[in-house]
């Protein structure tokens, strides 16, 4: 079971710089990471995705005044889904794309549940392939960013939708322990980059039914985030798996898988100025390994030409 944790991560590449603003080196830094799934881990053929939106400490406000102004342009004041597929979800998607990517960062992992390499049998119990997956994204998103910083300090506070978690699921030990066992020893025990770093790494649950005029005012911009990782996570689902019956979420599905598609391309061939900023990578292929491109899988499920349309 350890391999699909351990050993199938995304590491720094060609084009990636030492560090880059959003994630400095030297001193004392704390990022909110927002965790969000699209699908399940159950017998239904399809993928499963894990997305994480991570956020500097200083940044988040932004995302929360952004969240307030479309509020209030649409007079929405439900809890942002997907799901909906109204004009408020229209218009956080179309703002992450079009300014909030320059102040965090969006990373998924889909799962590709019908692969020949996928060894659900490995997973007795569901919890066990959503929390194995959970970390493997987790673990190539800090690995793919931070390798090549340097900190005194550095602080991870994890944020999830409250869920209904069967007897056994320790998805709130295990995800920061084992992130931290083997972010800290595999990233930086084995070299002298920076012998002194201190990682904390917790995990806080919100529960979304509550209204929006029922959440403490401190806690609006942890909610606003999560939200943004819900509609995020879920558009990267429906590029993947294209199960929803209207046009809206379908098109912004096929909009997404675009995306993925262009931030593949070297960095001065990409239409948008993605780079390192969003970053979708799907496991296991045919080797049991990370696709070299998601290409194959995309084409299939929407027709990949016509421009961008992020309003």
């Amino acid at each position: 079971m350890g391999e699909y944790a351990e050993y199938h991560i995304k590491t720094p590449g060609l084009f990636d710089p030492v560090c880059e603003p959003l994630f400095e080196s030297g001193g004392e830094f704390e990022y909110y990471v927002f965790h969000d799934e699209s699908g399940t881990f159950d017998a239904i053929p399809g993928f499963f995705i894990h997305g994480f939106l991570i956020v500097p400490k200083r940044e988040i406000q932004r995302i929360s005044d952004t969240n307030m102004r479309i509020r209030e342009k649409f007079d929405f004041w439900s809890t942002f889904h997907f799901v909906s597929g109204n004009r408020a979800v229209r218009a956080y998607l179309d703002a992450y794309f079009n300014s909030l990517f320059r102040f965090s960062y969006y990373t998924a992992l889909a799962v590709n549940k019908s692969s020949e390499s996928y060894n659900k049998h490995v997973f007795i119990r569901p919890f066990l392939a959503y929390n194995r997956f959970a970390l493997m994204g987790l673990l190539s998103a800090f690995r793919y960013r931070f390798a090549r910083c340097v900190f005194s300090k550095l602080i991870i506070d994890i944020l999830a939708e409250k869920r209904k978690v069967p007897r056994g699921d320790n998805y709130q030990t295990y995800l920061p322990k084992r992130f931290f066992d083997t972010f800290v020893n595999r990233t930086y025990k084995r070299t002298d980059i920076s012998p002194k770093i201190e990682v904390g790494c917790i995990v806080t649950q919100l529960d979304m039914r509550v209204g929006f005029g029922d959440r403490a005012e401190q806690d609006q911009p942890y909610f606003a985030c999560l939200e943004l990782t819900d509609v995020l996570t879920s558009a990267v689902g429906q590029a993947f798996n294209r199960t929803s019956a209207t046009g809206k979420k379908l098109r912004m599905g096929e909009e997404i898988a675009k995306v993925v598609l262009d931030t593949e391309k070297p960095p001065w061939a990409q239409v948008f100025d993605l780079f390192k900023r969003f970053d979708v990578w799907g496991f296991p292929n045919e080797r049991n390994g990370i696709y070299d491109s998601l290409y194959p899988v995309l084409s299939k499920k929407t027709e990949l030409t016509g421009p961008l349309v992020f309003g």
